[in-house]
């Protein structure tokens, strides 16, 4: 559940009830993979999660990709969430304790779509990314985050360095960012 200001509430259930699915202890709103607050038997608590806004996704993405200089690919071919060189704009937000190869040749977009949409061999790499960036503050729950997540993919994976500013510039006018960021950037 999201509450105007941008922060998500996850409900932990009473403790009666904790047991009631495949074990799970916790039930959350919005499946995220916060920690249950140890309360007395019964009581509710909530927790108070605070997304990044797109425009600090925006402008954390421009700040790495014209810090590294250079799309960070994989030898067979497309871009890399790590890499020699860095990685994308999106593997800029996984922590290297979060980061495994899995996660590598899936794209951003997958981790919105059904599990039925998702090719089998991409299951791991899909999990693992959802975790990662939701312990990056990232709402991979909000189809527009994971729409401007897919563009920045994009501009990093697809278009040459020389077009980077004209297409982060679209992408900020698509989503009604502040392109300021770009006008000082290297």
């Amino acid at each position: 559940m999201q509450c105007p200001s941008g922060e998500a509430f996850i409900q932990v259930a009473p403790h009666s009830q904790r047991r009631r699915r495949s074990g799970k202890q916790v039930q959350l709103l919005e499946n995220s993979n916060a920690r249950p607050l140890r309360r007395g038997a019964g009581e509710m608590t909530m927790k108070s999660l605070n997304f990044l806004t797109h425009q600090e996704i925006f402008n954390g993405a421009v700040q790495h990709l014209f810090v590294q200089g250079q799309a960070a690919l994989l030898p067979q071919g497309g871009g890399a969430y790590r890499g020699y060189c860095g990685g994308c704009p999106v593997g800029s937000f996984i922590k290297p304790r979060d980061y495994i190869t899995a996660m590598e040749g899936v794209p951003i977009r997958f981790i919105a779509k059904p599990p039925e949409q998702v090719p089998a061999y991409m299951d791991v790499g899909v999990a693992a990314l959802r975790r990662a960036l939701l312990r990056a503050r990232i709402n991979v729950f909000d189809p527009n985050t994971v729409e401007l997540l897919s563009c920045l993919q994009n501009v990093h994976d697809v278009f040459g360095k020389w077009e980077w500013r004209e297409r982060l510039t679209s992408i900020a006018r698509q989503f009604g960012l502040s392109a300021e960021l770009l006008k000082t950037a290297a």
